[in-house]
């Protein structure tokens, strides 16, 4: 890499770093506009790139794995079924969430039941990790 090149790439990162929040405004509104769109190539990419979605999902995973602690595994598994049997019952697909988000921004819950409820699927989404 030649030094214009060193240069060009300064350039762009100390760029995104100003102008962070609002990059990040612009594209949360052309996702929330291009709803349809923007599903179709989240799946894609990740149909294209599964060792990065695997490995997205097993930290996920292992994230959660870390905060569960001290309780009987079934008291967990309850609320997912209970999600299961609203959603058969009702034709809503209902989902297991965590009040406090497991990777939070600002804090970070626990893996246990009282941090699980159970709401429709839509609402789960539209908060997001908030």
């Amino acid at each position: 890499m030649n030094k214009e090149d060193k240069n060009r790439n300064a350039y762009h990162k100390a760029y995104y770093a100003a102008h962070r929040e609002e990059k990040n405004a612009r594209r949360k509104a052309w996702r929330e506009a291009h709803h349809e769109e923007a599903k179709a190539y989240d799946k894609a990419y990740s149909e294209a790139h599964p060792a990065e979605r695997n490995a997205k999902n097993a930290a996920y995973k292992a994230a959660k794995l870390q905060r569960t602690f001290g309780v009987d595994k079934k008291e967990i598994e309850a609320f997912y079924i209970e999600a299961q049997r609203l959603t058969e019952e009702t034709g809503i697909k209902y989902s297991v969430d965590h009040i406090i988000p497991i990777k939070g921004k600002h804090v970070s819950g626990f893996h246990v039941p009282w941090n699980l409820q159970v709401i429709p699927l839509v609402e789960n989404i539209s908060k997001g990790n908030k």
